[in-house]
């Protein structure tokens, strides 16, 4: 069997999960939605197990990376004595720092939410069964009932407080829900909309869907790369890894986007007004380093 990706799940409505609810009485499983990094682990039923992200296998050298190295250690343990019949592939989530700050003290480096077998994702009961076989944790449930019930609930009503949220959190709420037909082998998905402003924030959004001109300008030039460089570079000059670098993190970034891009800019961008630039760019370089700051912590404690 290949390696497979997981496949991409689409906000519900989505023309790729039209049909989820066409049966009245297929059984829908709601799942929270973690915020985490994609991970999957292929095993063969000789034992040999090789790992990757959504987007790539992984390597010995990439094992030692902070992102990926807590993960690989743990499910490299629970798997070791695992001899599966045929091909396996389990999906789960590698709980690092993006959007959502979590009670990472208290919440497991991976979190499993799919296994698929002979080109198949098992259904609900079997890859529960497989996961507590295991002793593997997974993703919280939320509820399971029949296409007919979900389509009577306000799924706005749906999310639950996350089962990882900090208690001092102002929002505990979780990202969202993932919504899965396993008869039809069909899965949906629905985001917040506070969630959405936030990933926004920390990830820069689309240029292309900003439609802003100042928003713009941020989202194209100040990207998580440039920002965690000049963290990077200012730990390197001494300065300590916290939010005190804020001061000195904006003007960095500020002054190299000037010094790198102005040719580019001033052929692309007119009327940009400077003031409203620095605060979205303030509100970027606060998200980037306070991950950082998290991850860096998290490293510490492995």
């Amino acid at each position: 069997m290949e390696f497979h990706k997981y496949g991409k799940i689409k906000v519900l409505g989505d023309k790729e999960n039209e049909g989820i609810f066409d049966d009245p009485n297929d059984l829908i499983l709601i799942e929270e939605k973690i915020d985490g990094a994609n991970f999957r682990v292929y095993i063969q039923p000789d034992g040999r197990m090789f790992v990757g992200s959504r987007n790539r296998i992984l390597d010995e050298e990439d094992y030692d990376d902070k992102s990926w190295k807590k993960c690989v250690e743990f499910i490299s343990q629970k798997l070791k004595d695992f001899f599966p019949d045929k091909d396996t592939i389990l999906f789960g989530e590698c709980c690092i720092a993006h959007t959502i700050t979590y009670d990472f003290d208290n919440m497991p480096p991976f979190l499993a939410f799919d296994v698929k077998v002979d080109e198949k994702y098992l259904d609900y009961k079997d890859k529960i069964e497989f996961f507590d076989s295991l002793n593997i944790p997974y993703v919280p449930i939320v509820g399971y009932m029949t296409a007919e019930e979900f389509t009577k609930k306000d799924i706005t009503k749906m999310v639950p407080v996350s089962e990882y949220a900090l208690p001092s959190a102002k929002d505990r709420l979780a990202e969202g829900i993932t919504i899965k037909n396993y008869d039809k082998q069909i899965f949906a998905k629905y985001v917040r909309d506070k969630f959405k402003e936030k990933n926004r924030e920390v990830f820069g959004g689309s240029p292309k869907r900003s439609e802003d001109l100042n928003e713009k300008w941020v989202y194209t030039y100040a990207t998580n790369p440039r920002i965690e460089k000049a963290i990077m570079k200012l730990v390197n000059d001494g300065k300590d890894l916290s939010m005190s670098l804020m001061g000195d993190l904006i003007k960095f970034v500020w002054d190299d986007i000037w010094d790198e891009e102005y040719k580019e800019i001033t052929y692309k961008f007119h009327e940009l007004n400077f003031k409203i630039c620095r605060n979205i760019l303030a509100k970027r370089c606060k998200n980037v380093l306070e991950q950082m700051i998290i991850n860096t912590e998290m490293a510490k404690k492995e």
